[in-house]
């Protein structure tokens, strides 16, 4: 049956349009252009689901799906998870993101029970663990993890960092030989002229760019563990520098206010700009002159990937999978995390380097796409 996967249902916990998002959209379309029957469950109504349905592939929205633990709400989506499991009978459940993969391998495993004969796949894009916690939320988060490993049917880990960082979990033996490292990857981007993309950034955050102007940008959730406070406070080190720099964010998120704060108390609000989200944004990217990376874990970037198929120069912190992201490009500088005065100090560096032809190309998406349909078929 294995090598007549016909049906592919993915499940995400959320619907905007982050890197995890992306990776959904990217293989649920690519699946159905090979003529794969696929269906999207996800929490929300977001960007994700609207680009889903423009493709024509089908989406249920469990709307009590969350990121962080609701036990009322977890409750009501295991069973309406549990229900379209059982409805659709998928050959392939692959699962995306830590409450999606938790819910929906307890859930994938129980319609196997009462007929089903489903394939559960987990992809490990990163591990919550590593993000800012306390000590007892990190020794259950883990345990959250072993358990989605041990019921799911096989592992997805999306850098060979991500892999090694298992290692950290609980009974790591008894799962090590589930997971299978298949690296991520991206389609090519369509990416708009470099002065055309500069006019709209300016425009967009209401600032006059001119040919001698540097900027220096992100695109990011504003969420914590992408450390954009650092970014900020790398930008104030070169407010400086004795030219023109304008520095910006584009996307959305949780800690928007905490940064537009910090942003007004470095007095960078000239300088540096929160540009909201864009959709797409990625076909802007050559309007950046550098690419900035601050992110305190990572699994392996997809954004790292749209930036080095741009060509951009990339300051980037040395966590996860950001190494292997840029393997061989070279014009590329890492830092530590959490350390804004060594990421000035490499803008600084790469603002005055010439920029190299890349030598070696990063693994293509239909390379990417072959070797999860083997994981599915096997």
């Amino acid at each position: 049956m294995r090598n007549k996967v016909q049906k592919i249902l993915y499940l995400i916990t959320k619907s905007n349009w982050g890197g995890a998002q992306k990776s959904v959209f990217g293989l649920a379309t690519e699946m159905s252009k090979l003529g794969k029957e696929v269906l999207v469950v996800l929490g929300g109504n977001g960007i994700l689901k609207d680009k889903l349905e423009q493709q024509k592939i089908r989406t249920f929205c469990v709307n009590s799906l969350e990121r962080d633990v609701n036990i009322l709400g977890d409750f009501k989506s295991f069973f309406k998870i549990l229900k379209i499991f059982r409805e659709e009978k998928p050959d392939i459940i692959h699962l995306n993101s830590s409450k999606a993969g938790g819910l929906g391998a307890l859930a994938g495993r129980i319609a196997n029970l009462f007929g089903n004969s489903s394939k559960i796949v987990f992809s490990i894009r990163g591990w919550a663990f590593n993000e800012k916690r306390g000590w007892l939320s990190k020794i259950f988060i883990k345990q959250l993890y072993w358990a989605i490993l041990f019921l799911s049917h096989v592992s997805i880990a999306v850098s060979e960092a991500t892999k090694r960082d298992a290692r950290k979990l609980p009974f790591y033996f008894l799962v090590k030989n589930k997971i299978k490292v298949v690296k991520n990857s991206i389609r090519e981007v369509a990416f708009i002229d470099k002065e055309v993309a500069r006019k709209f950034i300016g425009d967009t955050i209401g600032k006059k760019i001119d040919e001698n102007t540097l900027i220096i940008g992100a695109l990011a959730e504003l969420h914590k563990i992408k450390g954009l406070n650092y970014f900020i406070e790398a930008y104030s080190l070169l407010k400086d520098a004795g030219r023109d720099i304008v520095g910006v964010i584009f996307g959305a998120g949780e800690e928007k206010e905490a940064l537009e704060k910090l942003i007004a108390e470095k007095n960078l609000k000239n300088g540096f700009f929160l540009g909201g989200e864009l959709e797409n944004a990625a076909k802007y990217l050559k309007g950046f002159d550098i690419y900035v990376s601050s992110s305190l874990s990572e699994g392996l970037s997809l954004v790292l990937l749209e930036a080095r198929q741009a060509g951009l120069k990339i300051v980037a912190t040395n966590v996860g999978g950001n190494l292997e992201a840029l393997s061989d490009y070279q014009n590329c500088e890492f830092v530590e995390a959490k350390n804004p005065a060594e990421m000035a100090q490499k803008i600084k560096i790469l603002a005055d380097k010439k920029n190299s032809p890349e030598e070696k190309k990063y693994q293509s998406f239909s390379e990417m796409i072959a070797k999860i349909l083997e994981i599915y078929s096997a």
